[in-house]
């Protein structure tokens, strides 16, 4: 299963699986996530080779479950830290089950419960900041603000899931 988990988070942020047109529009629903503990290794990468960065910390964190007998219990996914200047900060990983121990540059850390907007990302992984767009433009009329930092689950070879935490502007 983690090899499939694996495979499929490969084959989405290297772009293999890309020969669709731009993803035209993005439904963007709200709705309350609950904690999720992620087994995370933090990196960072320009973004045009944002993909390679993200599949090396994905291998770096299966490599340490394997070799601990742990067990992911999703998706495997990337948290965004910090964009600047074309390049991102990040933690990528897998959830899994709560409870679990860290070492050396392997973290644990808890994806926040509460409100949130996610909308799905189809098409070539450079169109991904097209995803955060649309959701940054459904906040605007609807009130929200960020509350956090972003996520996004790779979700099968030609998708992914784009979160991002959300509370009322004041």
């Amino acid at each position: 299963m983690r090899m499939l988990v694996a495979l499929v988070a490969f084959v989405f942020v290297s772009g293999l699986a890309f020969a669709k047109p731009q993803q035209k529009s993005y439904e963007v629903t709200q709705l309350d996530v609950a904690a999720q503990s992620v087994l995370v290794v933090k990196s960072k990468g320009e973004s045009k080779k944002l993909p390679a960065a993200i599949k090396a910390a994905l291998n770096k964190v299966e490599a340490y479950m394997k070799s601990k007998g742990i067990a992911a219990i999703g998706l495997p996914l990337t948290k965004t830290l910090v964009y600047k200047q074309g390049e991102i900060e990040f933690q990528s990983g897998f959830p899994v089950a709560k409870g679990q121990k860290a070492e050396g540059e392997i973290e644990i850390i808890e994806l926040p419960a509460g409100k949130a907007v996610k909308t799905v990302h189809t098409g070539p992984s450079d169109q991904t900041p097209r995803a955060y767009e649309a959701l940054h433009q459904w906040m605007i009329p609807n009130k929200k603000k960020p509350a956090g930092q972003p996520w996004e689950v790779y979700a099968g070879a030609d998708k992914l899931e784009v979160f991002y935490p959300i509370q009322d502007k004041k």
